[in-house]
């Protein structure tokens, strides 16, 4: 079976919303942990029931969109021994986001600076944030 990894996926979040759900696939390649789930999901196809432990309820019924289930709803991933390896897709997309909200932040803090008087010790109002903001961007070529 060669190398495997254990794949953790992660959708939703039930501490934020109303339903969040995760699964564990064993794989050798993200890509192929993807396709395993994926498959699992298109063979449930009319959904997935939920055993109700109530006579008042009739039933739950969960349904998946294979085609959102990629490589960015791993979460977690372990090789055979249970180390901890990373999950390159989630992380980028994390960044990604990240760096968006420094760049609206930078551009915020822009124009607050045009308007405010520079702090004591600053050539500009908000020096040091829009500093270490465009560093950050610039790092990873946003900037």
């Amino acid at each position: 079976m060669g190398n495997q990894s254990s794949f953790h996926f992660s959708f939703g979040n039930s501490s934020y919303g109303p339903v969040g759900f995760c699964a564990r696939v064993t794989a050798a390649t993200p890509a192929e942990a993807v396709a395993i789930l994926k498959e699992v999901f298109n063979d449930a196809a009319h959904g997935i029931s939920v055993p109700v432990a109530s006579e008042r309820v009739e039933y739950i019924e969960i349904y998946i969109n294979p085609e959102y289930v990629t490589e960015a709803g791993i979460d977690e991933a372990e090789d055979e021994s249970g180390e901890k390896v990373t999950a390159p897709a989630r992380a980028e997309s994390e960044i990604e986001s990240l760096l968006q909200v420094i760049s609206t932040l930078v551009s915020s803090l822009d124009d607050a600076s045009s308007v405010v008087g520079p702090g004591e010790g600053e050539k500009y109002a908000y020096q040091a944030e829009l500093e270490l903001g465009r560093a950050t961007l610039k790092k990873y070529d946003r900037g």
